[in-house]
């Protein structure tokens, strides 16, 4: 994928080694600070990806009855990792409160979408809302490189591009982790519209209405025009590099949609999953 020449130097010379889509973020997101010391965006993306992991950990022990004591404490040392690194940051006085507003808000979206644990209803404005806060803490380096930088201009942008871009992620999670979340009884968006198409929670008749024209459509469709909103938000704040991985993602959107036209036309009906995963862009599966 092509991005801007000094966000691919950064890339290349970076020690950090993380191809996931925090790690890209973490990267890309100096940019439009005008950032490109690679210790500070080193120590940045040892920073988020601390944080992201904690966030995920403190996630799993709602769901993790036997290991839910050693996850919290697992979860509590990688934030404090985290912090180790912000630390190492250079900070002026508003940096832990920006954090911790982010930390804020994707702990209000998460508490907010359990409603839809073990419930088969709708998703309604709100919970789109708090699906895209619900990935708050990815917002983290904006709040580093502007107190690296001193530069507090492009990150209204930034923090809105992020959350457009987190809400059509997370959907897109959701598309492709549907098994693990119905076998938990976590009735994310894409289960619900499934669900609406086939009448039925069975696996097979899941899988199929989810990758039907009916149904993935639609959601591709969802994902696309918040897509395109984080594409313009980062375009607002020169954030070239993240405007073109984010029209790398339509592009492969688009080709997944065909994709699963023609293998419904085709009457494929065993391991469509699997086959839509082999042709996804990389960073919407690991992240």
């Amino acid at each position: 994928m092509q991005v801007q020449s000094i966000t691919k130097s950064v890339v290349e010379h970076s020690r950090l080694k993380d191809g996931t889509l925090v790690g890209r973020l973490s990267e890309l997101l100096a940019e439009p600070f005008g950032l490109n010391d690679r210790q500070t965006i080193e120590r940045v993306g040892k920073a988020n990806r601390y944080l992201d992991v904690f966030v995920h950990q403190l996630d799993d022990v709602k769901d993790n009855s036997t290991d839910s004591v050693a996850l919290a404490h697992e979860a509590i040392t990688n934030l404090l990792r985290g912090i180790r690194y912000v630390r190492c940051v250079k900070q002026k006085d508003t940096l832990f409160d920006r954090l911790f507003e982010y930390w804020q808000q994707a702990s209000e979206g998460e508490r907010h979408l359990w409603e839809h644990h073990g419930k088969l209803f709708p998703y309604n404005a709100k919970d789109f809302l708090m699906l895209g806060r619900r990935g708050s803490m990815a917002k983290a380096p904006i709040a580093l490189y502007a107190d690296a930088s001193q530069n507090d201009a492009p990150i209204l942008n930034l923090e809105r591009g992020v959350e457009s871009a987190g809400l059509a992620v997370q959907l897109l999670d959701d598309v492709f982790d549907w098994e693990k979340d119905l076998e938990a009884g976590i009735y994310t968006h894409p289960i619900v519209l499934a669900y609406q198409r086939g009448q039925s929670l069975d696996k097979h008749q899941i899988e199929q209405a989810l990758f039907s024209s009916r149904v993935f459509s639609v959601l591709i469709d969802t994902a696309n025009f918040h897509l395109s909103s984080a594409e313009q938000s980062f375009k607002n704040a020169t954030a070239e590099g993240l405007a073109s991985c984010i029209a790398d993602i339509k592009c492969n959107l688009d080709h997944l949609d065909q994709y699963s036209r023609e293998l419904e036309s085709e009457g494929i009906r065993e391991n469509i999953t699997r086959r839509m995963k082999e042709r996804a862009y990389p960073l919407i599966l690991d992240h």
